[in-house]
């Protein structure tokens, strides 16, 4: 039996969880972190992540928002329970940071921007296809109502992109696609990037790693993102749609299983895949 802590029980992915958690006979919901103090039947309530683990919890699962999963993710490496994180906004240093902790004390920790399993394949094959069509840009599609652009996902999609190029400057350029240049984007044309990029959201048009990345938030969405490949003469896709938010469910299961199993902070659902 995995005992689990869930912060954000209340949003949409939090009922999601709270119902996978349900129908999994080897999990158990043993608190909710929620400083409104609401309830869920048969589960005790907790208005902070200390209170709720104290009396003992093997997993404790965060779909918060950015401002407090970093507090929530300390806490809980500090009370030897293993982290699931699926709140994005995470900063690199927050995670270098995370890493260290659990690191230290051997505890294992997920933390995942995309928990759909086909949206992880997505970002391996975008990182094979990016071999052969080094020319690639991004829209990632998201409901109204999330708070980050571009999404986890997408800078995920684009990280995957630019290590998989071998001379990614040159080829890019080579094939028309904008290469990212820091000086260029401080003055002249480039400043109407640097403009986008300080916008709240922050993108809603962005350039990394020469990769465009745009980001578009309506009603009626849930979670979708294309990457659109160019070469001479054609064009691939791929795409992924997460129509309901119980896509995300069965990666969410697996990291909450493979977690038991490891000593290390891993970032990212494609690291727990065979």
């Amino acid at each position: 039996m995995i005992r689990i802590v869930l912060a954000g029980a209340f949003g949409r992915m939090g009922r999601e969880v709270v119902a996978m958690i349900d129908r999994t006979p080897h999990f158990r919901l043993v608190g909710i972190v929620d400083p409104k103090g609401r309830t869920l039947d048969g589960v005790p309530t907790y208005g902070s992540v200390g209170e709720a683990l104290a009396p003992g919890a093997d997993v404790f699962i965060d779909f918060t928002t950015p401002e407090v999963v970093y507090g929530h993710a300390r806490a809980a490496i500090e009370h030897g329970v293993r982290p699931v994180i699926g709140t994005t906004g995470l900063q690199p240093e927050e995670i270098a940071e995370l890493s260290a902790r659990a690191g230290a004390r051997r505890l294992g920790g997920v933390i995942a921007a995309n928990f759909a399993l086909g949206a992880v394949l997505m970002i391996r094959l975008a990182a094979e296809v990016a071999k052969y069509f080094p020319a690639a840009e991004i829209v990632e599609l998201h409901h109204a109502m999330k708070r980050d652009a571009p999404s986890g996902t997408a800078l995920m999609t684009a990280a995957a992109i630019a290590r998989a190029r071998r001379r990614p400057a040159e080829e890019a350029a080579r094939l028309g696609a904008p290469v990212r240049d820091p000086a260029a984007e401080r003055s002249g044309p480039g400043a109407r990037l640097e403009a986008v990029e300080e916008m709240a959201p922050p993108s809603r048009g962005l350039i990394l790693n020469g990769i465009p990345i745009h980001s578009v938030r309506l009603p009626g969405l849930v979670a979708h993102q294309e990457v659109l490949f160019g070469g001479e003469g054609e064009t691939l896709l791929l795409r992924h749609d997460a129509t309901t938010r119980a896509a995300f469910m069965p990666g969410l299961r697996l990291a909450v299983e493979k977690v038991m199993t490891l000593d290390r902070l891993v970032v990212g659902l494609e690291n727990l895949l065979d």
